[in-house]
This record gives C-alpha cells, sequence and structure tokens, in this order.
C-alpha cells in the first residue's frame, strides 16, 4: 500500500501502518485474509444455501501488502461466484476490518448493491467495520454489527509521506525535471507546498462526497444524514451506530446463523481460502 494516496480508515489504523512500513518488507505477507465457507439453512419448509465471506484486516485495492488485509479485486472475484455461480440464497458478508484504500471500493460495493435484487446480501460488524469496509458493506440489503462491534470511521485522509531531510542525512540529493507545472506536485522528495497541499485537500474532499453519495443511496437517506449523523468521522459503538440507523440489528454472528438455521459452515477445498474455484 502506498501511503501518499487516498485512505478510508481510522487515524489509528493509519498510524499502525506507518510504524509497521519499516519493517513489513521483512514480514512475510498472508496473500490474503479473504474465505469463503458454505452452509445450509432453512427458510420456513425450504433449504436454503448460505456463503459466508470473511473480510478480515486492511481494505487494499490488488494484492495485499500488509498481514492481516484482502484485496477487493479477489473479493469482487468471489463474491460474483457466489452470487452468480454457486447461486446462493444469501450471502453473508463477516467483517473485521478497520478500513483502507479508497481505489477499487466504490466498484466493489456498486457489484454488492446490485446483487441485492438477486439475493439477500447481509453485512455484519463481527468486530470492527471501519472506513472503507462500511462503505462497502452499507452497499448490504441489512447491516448488522456484534453487541460489541464499532461501525463508522466515515471519512477519507491522505497521507502524504516526505523524506527531503532523510535524504539529506543520507547524502542524497534528488532534482525533479518536469514539464507540466502539476506534474511532480506532492511527490515525497520535496517538502509539501501549500498548493500542493490544497489540491490535495480537494482531491480528499471529492473522494469524501463519493462516499457518503455512496453510503447515503446504500442506506436509503441523503448525504447531509450520513455526513452529521453517521458518526462524523468518529467511531460509534454497536447501540450507537443502530440509533443512527447505520446499522439494521445488533446481534452476535452466531444468533445470525441460527436464525438462517445454519448448524454448521465448511470451508471448499484444501486451501479453504475462497479462491474462485476452490470450491
Amino acid at each position: 500500500m502506498d501511503f501518499n494516496r487516498e485512505l478510508s480508515m481510522t487515524d489509528e489504523a493509519a498510524a499502525d501502518l506507518l510504524l509497521a512500513a519499516d519493517w513489513r518488507s521483512t514480514v512475510p505477507v498472508d496473500a490474503t485474509q479473504l474465505r469463503v465457507r458454505y452452509g445450509q439453512g432453512r427458510n420456513g419448509k425450504y433449504a436454503t444455501d448460505v456463503a459466508v465471506i470473511d473480510l478480515f484486516g486492511l481494505v487494499e485495492h490488488r494484492e495485499p501488502t500488509f498481514h492481516p488485509a484482502f484485496s477487493l479485486v479477489e473479493f469482487g472475484q468471489l463474491f460474483r461466484h457466489v452470487v452468480y455461480q454457486r447461486r446462493v440464497d444469501v450471502v453473508i458478508l463477516n467483517v473485521d476490518s478497520s478500513g483502507g484504500e479508497v481505489a477499487g471500493t466504490p466498484e466493489a460495493a456498486a457489484s454488492v448493491f446490485a446483487a441485492r435484487d438477486k439475493t439477500r446480501v447481509i453485512a455484519i460488524a463481527n468486530g470492527i467495520m471501519k472506513g472503507a469496509a462500511y462503505w462497502l458493506a452499507s452497499a448490504a440489503g441489512q447491516v448488522f454489527a456484534t453487541p460489541s462491534g464499532d461501525v463508522g470511521g466515515i471519512g477519507v485522509l491522505y497521507i502524504h509521506e516526505e523524506q527531503s531531510k532523510a535524504d539529506a542525512q543520507a547524502g542524497l540529493r534528488r532534482t525533479i525535471i518536469h514539464s507540466a507545472d502539476g506534474k511532480s506536485e506532492g511527490n515525497r522528495f520535496e517538502p509539501l507546498s501549500e498548493a500542493a497541499a490544497d489540491r490535495l485537500r480537494d482531491f480528499t474532499s471529492a473522494r469524501y462526497r463519493m462516499m457518503i453519495d455512496d453510503i447515503a443511496r446504500h442506506r436509503g437517506t441523503d448525504a447531509a444524514t450520513v455526513e452529521h449523523d453517521y458518526g462524523n468521522g468518529r467511531t460509534l459503538a454497536a447501540d450507537q451506530a443502530l440509533a443512527a440507523r447505520m446499522i439494521d440489528k445488533v446481534k452476535t454472528f452466531d444468533e445470525l446463523l441460527a436464525e438462517l438455521g445454519v448448524r454448521r459452515l465448511r470451508t471448499p477445498g484444501p486451501a479453504g481460502r475462497g479462491r474462485v474455484g476452490s470450491s
């Protein structure tokens, strides 16, 4: 994950990423925290097929670079597989994520939102559901949280890393030659100018408006309600999120499975990691 891009996560998670950046190259990265499990449920006298997709860790656009994390591209492939090929009756997005990259999130959310006409989609904050993770989960037809779950962190931030002093201490001096005035704006080798900072603020605000508008459409409300009543960037406890209508119910994951009549979940394939074709 490149820090010089827009993110939708909590400040605490962003700080952890910055601390981790110095040693991440020495730590083996698990390819993905994306997993699917299947179960048989009941709807009255009829049997139903249920798929649970675990979304744990940071939200990353493509191949995860941190652990734990999951890829939105892989999620999209897996989600389409269970909805349109497996044709399950219910999909549960089992979320425990502090958020992550904006890139890829609105597209993944659009896929979830479009599938609501075909199958029942439920998202549950089974721990935390913040930033980009809530953006994605809000597209489900129903959004739940466990009693101890945390929901929110709606907003976009941009972390600009600047290394000119570190370069100077190392005896390095970098010269950037560019054509267009804005071509090297905001690069990490020079201090951030006020003009560049203003442009990044505008860019971040545009992404924030996209997020707000998407969540409002997903939740059947208006952008002003999302902006002012959904925590205003803060994290809400499950009961607070319910009162704000960010979620629809508070229940445990086991209660959700029992409600659907699911007694056991099985992980397909020897790897059990949920890639398309693993079932």
